[in-house]
């Protein structure tokens, strides 16, 4: 049985492989390939007992695909060895030979382990999706699932093989040239092996960041909770210390790590969502003194930092996490670049619009230019025409993805932009963002109030706070109640509902968007429902969601971890608005 995962022992295998075909060898490496599909459409093997799920099923990918059904794990195998399909979606509960076993028996087949099997259960078990991870599965969908779910998954499987594949069929093309070279053949064809596994190592890293990315956001969410509570009891600390400079300073401590970690959430939420950007006006002064600390952390004690702005510099309109990251990923590149220490530089400067800009589609008034400089060693002209391609990377197996450049330059194409980069060895590197500017300058921002000294006028309003996690909730509750309302605490959307229901008063709604049964987003359009206008407050350490833009009625949204006064302020103002419209 094969207990590792999938994608590790086939780049073992390609590689052995590719060693049999050296001179000394006999074998022909075409008649080791498995045969590909004779169909012009990607053939899928669909293995479902159970008939009104297989018929489902069935009609979602028979527009696009031949699909051929089965009602067992045994016809599954038999149909397998009659005509290799180019997938196999398989139901994890069968008789006679499930799911599981299916999966066992095509990954020890040397001539069938390469396809891509995806399984499908209504069991949501972590040790279920363990066990078959565990087997090799490609995938694992449980039930139920959408439509539109099931379909990207098969897209993406299929493609994930076919890239495989290609690689495969490029090993073989680059062998039979190899093999006509001169004396050192066999040394060359060591290289190329080398090659096109690190390749292989590279494909396999990207699948793991994909899995990764689902685990980040699970992450940033449960740690943008605990934020809270240390955000808010700082505050409060702060506001009943009484004129402690050593308490204050302390509670200030706090809060000032209870930010960074915000900062470290926001970048995990950045690498695991999937949408696309959210433009804002950001300030670059701003932005570039806020990164200032983790950059030269990020660079090390070997390597100075400069920061060099235009006096007058306008905000650009681009996606705050998203720019924040792709700068952090250049300055890493610049301290890998640095080992023996040097000099980052960061500028910007405003640019007009020019005729270039025009002709490549770039239409914003004004630009900012961002340019990031190392005195490193640089790079020569082939590396530098490749440097922007997704997975090539000049560092060692384990040390980098190749990813970063390459999310760089989409980043700016996306925000309207331009990435350029500058190198030559010996002269450094200079990576140069152009990204569009909202036109402002020097953006207002609003002077910071200090907790401890804001004054709430708040009337003695009602406020249904529901959260499932009391640890949250205990501390919201306490920062309201300090603020002059009277709380109503619940653990979920059912009790909140029933609070409703008795005909309690209440004026606003206070709920997290991740709860168990009902979410946030469905809670408040029960509970406007049944209260009509009943304004309310969405909390959320993760947004990802198109049906948060689709809500009407009185609705704010606020990202945890929230401070007294983001939370206060939207409340109040709801309330006032609540108050207008009577």
């Amino acid at each position: 049985m094969n207990n590792q995962a999938p994608t590790i022992p086939r780049a073992h295998a390609f590689v052995e492989e590719a060693l049999r075909w050296l001179p000394s060898k006999t074998v022909d490496p075409i008649d080791t390939l498995p045969p590909a599909s004779c169909s012009p459409r990607p053939s899928v093997l669909l293995a479902e007992d159970n008939a009104d799920m297989r018929d489902y099923v069935e009609g979602l990918l028979k527009e696009d695909y031949d699909v051929t059904a089965v009602a067992n794990g045994l016809s599954a195998l038999d149909a397998i060895h009659r005509f290799r399909p180019d997938l196999v979606l398989a139901d994890v509960m069968m008789p006679g030979l499930d799911g599981l076993e299916l999966l066992t028996a095509i990954r020890g087949d040397p001539t069938l382990r390469d396809i891509p099997v995806i399984l499908l259960s209504a069991r949501a078990r972590d040790a279920d999706r363990i066990e078959g991870l565990d087997l090799g599965v490609d995938d694992y969908v449980t039930k139920p699932f959408s439509a539109q779910e099931l379909q990207a998954r098969v897209r993406a499987n299929l493609s994930l093989a076919r890239m495989r594949r290609e690689a495969l069929l490029a090993m073989v093309e680059s062998d039979e040239k190899l093999r006509r070279l001169n004396e050192h053949l066999e040394e060359r064809i060591q290289a190329e092996v080398q090659t096109h596994k690190a390749a292989l190592m590279r494909l396999a890293q990207a699948e793991k960041m994909a899995a990764l990315g689902q685990l980040a956001g699970g992450m940033a969410h449960d740690f943008n909770n605990i934020l809270q509570v240390i955000s808010v009891y700082a505050g409060f600390i702060q506001q009943k210390s009484g004129d402690v400079p050593a308490v204050i300073r302390m509670a200030r401590v706090m809060e000032e790590a209870a930010r960074r970690g915000h900062s470290v959430t926001q970048r995990l939420l950045a690498f695991a969502r999937q949408d696309g950007l959210q433009p804002e006006p950001i300030d670059v002064r701003a932005l570039l003194d806020g990164m200032r600390e983790v950059i030269t952390h990020t660079l090390g004690r070997q390597v100075s930092l400069v920061i060099d702005l235009a006096e007058e510099l306008p905000s650009v309109l681009v996606d705050r996490s998203k720019l924040e990251t792709v700068l952090i990923n250049i300055a890493t590149n610049a301290g890998d670049a640095m080992p023996d220490g040097g000099t980052l530089t960061f500028s910007a400067r405003p640019e007009p619009m020019t005729d270039s800009d025009i002709q490549f589609g770039r239409l914003a008034e004004t630009y900012v230019r961002i340019s990031v400089h190392d005195t490193g060693a640089g790079m020569d002209a082939t590396t530098l025409v490749r440097v922007t391609e997704p997975f090539f990377t000049t560092k060692p197996v384990g040390k980098g993805t190749g990813l970063g450049l390459a999310m760089a330059n989409s980043f700016a194409e996306q925000s309207g932009g331009a990435l350029t980069i500058i190198s030559a060895l010996g002269e450094g590197t200079t990576v140069t963002l152009l990204l569009p500017s909202t036109g402002v300058r020097e953006l207002a921002v609003a002077p910071t109030r200090d907790e401890s000294t804001t004054a709430i006028n708040a009337r003695r309003s009602s406020v249904l706070l529901v959260d499932d996690q009391a640890l949250v909730r205990n501390v919201i509750a306490d920062l309201l109640e300090d603020s002059g309302y009277d709380v109503i605490q619940a653990g979920d959307a059912a009790e909140a509902l029933d609070v409703l229901m008795t005909g309690k008063t209440v004026d606003i709604l206070v709920s997290d968007l991740s709860m168990p049964g009902l979410d946030g987003i469905s809670l408040i359009r029960a509970a406007q429902t049944q209260r009509p206008g009943l304004p309310a407050v969405l909390l959320t350490g993760y947004v990802g969601d198109a049906p948060l833009m689709t809500l009407g009625g009185s609705f704010s949204l606020l990202r945890k971890p929230v401070n007294r006064n983001q939370l206060i302020d939207q409340v109040k103002s709801l309330l006032a608005e609540g108050d207008e419209a009577d």
